[in-house]
C-alpha cells in the first residue's frame, strides 16, 4: 500500500512540475525584425539577338536594408546565376568581380544592369548552357551587417527572369 501511495505522490508531483512550466510565446520569443529591402527586375523575361547585344537587356534595383546604429557596418552582396546553381562558387557572377552596382541618392535604390552581351558571354563561358535554349536567371541580394554588439541576421532578397537566346 505504501508503494501506491509514494507512486501516486511522484505522479502528482510530475504532473504539478508539468503544469507550472507553461510556455508563452509572448514571453519567449524574440520579436519579428522588420526587413525593408526591396528587390525588382526591369522585366520578367527578354531575348538575347543579336541586333540587342549592345542594349540593356535587364536591370535589377532594391531599396536600402533596414537601418541600424553606426557601430554596425552595412555590406551589400549581389549575385547572378542560372536557376538550379544555387549560386555555386564556380557558376556564380558576383558584384565587385563580375559586375558593379551604383545607389541613386534621389532615388534612395542601388541598382545594376546588364546588357545582352555580358549575359551573352556568360551563357557561353560560365554556364554552358546548351546553344539556343531558353534558360531563367536568378538575381540575389544580401545586406548583411557586421560589427555592433549583436548578431543581425542578414537580408536576402531574389528575383527570378527568363531570357531566350535566338
Amino acid at each position: 500500500m505504501k508503494r501506491i501511495y509514494t507512486k501516486i505522490l511522484m505522479l502528482s508531483s510530475l504532473a504539478a512540475v508539468l503544469a507550472s512550466c507553461a510556455y508563452d510565446p509572448y514571453k519567449t520569443d524574440i520579436p519579428k525584425v522588420e526587413e525593408t529591402m526591396n528587390l525588382t527586375a526591369s522585366v520578367e523575361s527578354f531575348a538575347l539577338t543579336e541586333d540587342n547585344l549592345d542594349e540593356v537587356a535587364v536591370s535589377f534595383s532594391w531599396t536600402p536594408a533596414r537601418h541600424l546604429s553606426e557601430d554596425y557596418l552595412l555590406t551589400y552582396t549581389a549575385e547572378l546565376d542560372v536557376v538550379g546553381n544555387n549560386f555555386g562558387s564556380t557558376t556564380v557572377i558576383t558584384s565587385g568581380t563580375g559586375f558593379d552596382f551604383e545607389y541613386d541618392e534621389d532615388a534612395g535604390v542601388y541598382s545594376c544592369s546588364f546588357t545582352g552581351e555580358q549575359i551573352n558571354n556568360w551563357y557561353n563561358d560560365r554556364w554552358s548552357l546548351p546553344v539556343n535554349a531558353a534558360f531563367s536567371l536568378e538575381f540575389r541580394v544580401v545586406a548583411s551587417w557586421t560589427g555592433g554588439p549583436t548578431y543581425e541576421m542578414p537580408e536576402v532578397r531574389q528575383v527570378t527572369v527568363s531570357a531566350l537566346p535566338v
